[in-house]
């Protein structure tokens, strides 16, 4: 419509400016020129009549008054712990990188019933009585090993430091009497050691 200046596509509305329908339909009439359909707003006349008022000027920013409040401070910026990361998200809608290949999981097969999807902890059924039979007997022999290996332990432990006793014993009471290590006068306390346990030790050894 040249008259209201309106036309279907709402794009001669919005802009104030004839789009291609309406230039197309003046050229086809030759009534005016495509000039004169535009919104007078766009006219030289219009802009020097708006800004015909004298515009005061106003203070710039080293003319505002100052405050005493303190000024307010750029929040405190703490560094995430690990790697930074330097990608962008990705939109749902981008393609994914066609050069990343990705990790294949081969799935659980669970070695009581053969299927897959599981293991045997995650089992869904209930454990027949025999697994649960075979699983206590297989805890106590670990339980068994285990305490063997300390006792052992212990008792080579203990072998160990009474043989050192036995031995270096008599060597600290000849070196007591006559204060000599290594060719240096080195006096060398045992009064803090038990004779009457040695001599036990020793009648026992």
């Amino acid at each position: 419509n040249l008259q209201k200046h309106t036309c279907t596509c709402y794009r001669w509305q919005l802009t104030g400016i004839p789009y291609a329908h309406g230039i197309a339909v003046i050229q086809d009439l030759r009534a005016k020129l495509a000039w004169d359909f535009v919104d007078p707003f766009y006219h030289k006349e219009t802009y020097l009549r708006a800004y015909t008022p004298l515009i005061q000027p106003i203070n710039g920013k080293d003319k505002w008054p100052k405050s005493l409040r303190t000024p307010p401070m750029p929040p405190v910026q703490k560094k995430q712990s690990g790697r930074a990361k330097v990608k962008r998200i990705m939109d749902p809608s981008e393609p994914a990188n066609p050069y990343k290949l990705k990790r294949k999981h081969q799935p659980y097969k669970c070695t009581r019933c053969g299927s897959l999807g599981h293991n045997k902890k995650s089992f869904p059924g209930e454990v027949p009585v025999s697994d649960r039979a075979t699983q206590r007997r297989t805890t106590t022999q670990k339980k068994r090993v285990h305490n063997l290996l300390f006792t052992s332990n212990l008792l080579f432990a203990f072998n160990y430091s009474f043989s050192s006793f036995i031995i270096y014993y008599p060597v600290l009471l000849i070196l007591q009497r006559t204060k000599l290590c290594m060719g240096f006068s080195v006096p060398i306390d045992v009064s803090d050691m038990d004779y009457s346990l040695f001599i036990m030790f020793y009648i026992t050894y």
